[in-house]
C-alpha cells in the first residue's frame, strides 16, 4: 500500500524535528551539564543549618577586570567558604601551583583551567570587597564519579556527596550570626544591585557567565564548539578558540 501524501508529510516533519531537537541538545549540552552541577549543589547545600550557614549562589561581584562570577558562597559561623563546582568525569591530576589540570575520560586527554588557582582569584574579589577579618575556605566540588588525583594543599577536593560533611569540618566558631547576617546582606546587595541595574549590564551579565560555564567547566568554545586554549599577551593570560583565526572567540582568564 502507497502511503499517501498526508502521512509522507508528517513523516517528513518528525525527521526534521528529531534533526533540529538533536541539533540544539548538542549545542546546549555543555552549558546543561556544566549548571547541573551547580544545581545539585545547591540543593545539597540546603541541609546545612539556616541558623549557622546562609548560602548565596551565583554570586555576581564587579572588579576593575570585569565581571567574578562565584558559583556558591557560604557565610556561616565557622567562615567564609568559597565552593568551586567543576563536574567533570573521568581520572583528574593537578596541584596547587600547576598551570593546568589534566582530565583522562574514555582514553582522550583534556587540559583544565588550574581550579585551585581560579578560586584564589575569587576569594581575593571577596577578600578586598569585605575586609573582614575570618577565614576563607577555598573549597573544589567534583562530579560523583570523578577520581581526582592531586594532594592539593591550599583548597579543600571533595566530591558532591560528601559536601555537606566536610563542610562541617571546620567547627571553630569564628563569627558571630549577627556578623553572618550582616556579611550576607553585603554581598547580596552589591551583587543582585549590580546585575539588575540596567538592561545592558544585565546582558552582559548573563553572557559573562554563560562563557565561563562554557570555558571552564568544559574548556569548549561557546561560539563554535572547538576547543579552548590558554594564550599569553602582554596584558595577561586569556582563553582563546583553538579555531582561530576561522573563529575569533576569546575570554578573559582571570575570572
Amino acid at each position: 500500500m502507497v502511503p499517501s501524501i498526508k502521512t509522507i508529510i508528517i513523516i517528513l516533519f518528525v525527521l526534521v524535528m528529531i534533526v533540529v531537537i538533536d541539533s540544539i541538545y548538542r549545542r546546549l549540552k555543555p552549558f546543561i551539564f556544566a549548571r547541573r552541577g551547580e544545581v545539585m549543589a545547591a540543593i545539597r547545600l540546603l541541609m546545612l543549618p539556616s541558623d549557622k550557614y546562609k548560602v548565596l549562589n551565583s554570586v555576581l561581584l564587579k572588579t576593575n577586570w570585569g565581571n567574578c562570577q562565584i558559583d556558591h558562597v557560604i557565610v556561616s559561623t565557622f567562615g567564609i567558604f568559597v565552593l568551586e563546582i567543576k563536574n567533570c568525569k573521568g581520572t583528574i591530576y593537578g596541584g596547587d601551583n600547576s598551570e593546568k589540570w589534566t582530565r583522562f575520560l574514555k582514553k582522550r586527554k583534556y587540559e583544565l583551567v588550574n581550579p585551585i588557582k581560579q578560586n584564589a582569584n575569587h576569594i581575593k574579589v571577596l577578600k578586598e570587597f569585605l575586609r573582614v577579618d575570618c577565614p576563607f575556605y577555598s573549597v573544589i566540588v567534583f562530579n560523583n564519579k570523578a577520581k581526582v588525583r592531586s594532594n592539593a594543599e591550599t583548597a579543600l577536593l571533595t566530591k558532591q556527596k560528601d559536601l555537606i560533611e566536610d563542610i562541617k569540618r571546620q567547627n571553630a566558631i569564628v563569627l558571630s550570626r549577627d556578623e553572618v547576617e550582616e556579611i550576607a546582606d553585603k554581598i547580596k546587595q552589591y551583587s543582585v544591585g549590580f546585575i539588575a541595574s540596567t538592561m545592558k549590564r544585565n546582558k552582559k551579565a548573563r553572557e559573562d557567565i554563560k562563557r565561563r560555564v562554557f570555558s571552564v567547566s568544559d574548556d569548549i568554545c561557546p561560539e563554535c564548539g572547538a576547543k579552548l586554549t590558554i594564550r599569553k599577551s602582554e596584558y595577561g593570560e586569556f582563553l582563546s578558540c583553538s579555531n582561530y583565526p576561522k573563529c575569533n572567540y576569546s575570554h578573559r582568564f582571570i575570572l
